[in-house]
């Protein structure tokens, strides 16, 4: 039992060493790590946000601030459902 022991625990130790490695590697290409949000009104030159705040819309933002506005009190849960309503009816296209 003891060269097959032994195999066992080679191959696990290989197995860490390549979790390590790949960890390394999306690490140093900055696709694994910690979320950097971009502070409201950041952003390149041109003013547009950049990261993952560009990929979101603005309804998303406007039913955050909704939310955040019910949460602090200062609307009635009436008033959101209200406004909430306004938000998710479709609007016709600007031009």
């Amino acid at each position: 039992m003891g060269p097959m022991l032994f195999g066992l625990m080679m191959f696990k130790a290989l197995l860490f060493g390549l979790l390590i490695f790949a960890v390394i590697k999306l690490v140093k290409h900055r696709r694994l790590g910690p979320v950097g949000f971009a502070p409201r009104g950041a952003g390149p030159a041109g003013g547009h946000p950049h990261g993952w705040a560009a990929h979101r819309p603005a309804e998303d933002a406007a039913f955050d601030t909704l939310r955040m506005r019910l949460a602090n009190g200062d609307i009635t849960p009436e008033e959101y459902l209200e406004r909430s309503s306004v938000l998710r009816t479709p609007q016709e296209p600007r031009e």
